[in-house]
């Protein structure tokens, strides 16, 4: 199960990640990290929300793909260097 809920009368904003039991946190400044007792994340609560809102928040993934790696193998196309191109000769004849 994955919540996200605003509490407005704690300002706190929490995100919800796993029905798990709860077995401990970790807070870091206005930012609670909730853990199972198999230390899997099941809560992540952000305390004084308004006040985050000049501030950019983001979630950030840990490990990033290279763009290179989203290509699209494409064997019909033409690779090399284009000069060589254009001493190619076109006539189907």
């Amino acid at each position: 199960m994955k919540k996200i809920n605003y509490d407005k009368e704690t300002d706190a904003l929490l995100i919800e990640l796993s029905d798990e039991p709860i077995a401990y946190a970790d807070q870091e400044s206005d930012v609670i990290l909730h853990y199972s007792q198999e230390n899997q994340l099941v809560l992540v609560e952000i305390l004084d929300f308004c006040h985050l809102q000049d501030k950019c928040l983001g979630i950030i993934p840990i490990e990033s793909s290279s763009k290179l790696d989203k290509l699209v193998n494409r064997p019909d196309v033409i690779v090399g260097d284009p000069e060589d191109l254009v001493q190619i000769t076109w006539d189907l004849r």
